[in-house]
């Protein structure tokens, strides 16, 4: 599976840090909770099954909503076809 890479860069991000991040991080786990997605470096870099992810800017997360109901389109489309 292609690994899908942030669409935007954020301020702060934790793209530099995503080595040491994952090394600290759990090998299982149910819920991927990411309170401050931002670009999402983090997200899109272990693009994990089940997730919540927020963050303090509105607009920010309307777009990673309209982004997610697309998504849930085209898969609604492909098992349909």
């Amino acid at each position: 599976m292609k690994k899908l890479k942030p669409f935007i860069k954020w301020a702060g991000g934790k793209g530099q840090f995503i080595d040491a991040l994952l090394s600290s991080m759990p090998k299982d786990y149910n819920t991927y909770i990411e309170p401050f997605v931002g670009g999402g470096a983090m997200f899109f870099n272990i693009s994990p099954k089940n997730f919540i992810i927020n963050d303090i800017n509105e607009e920010l997360m309307i777009t990673y909503n309209v982004l997610a109901c697309r998504e849930r389109e085209r898969e609604r489309e492909r098992e349909t076809s």
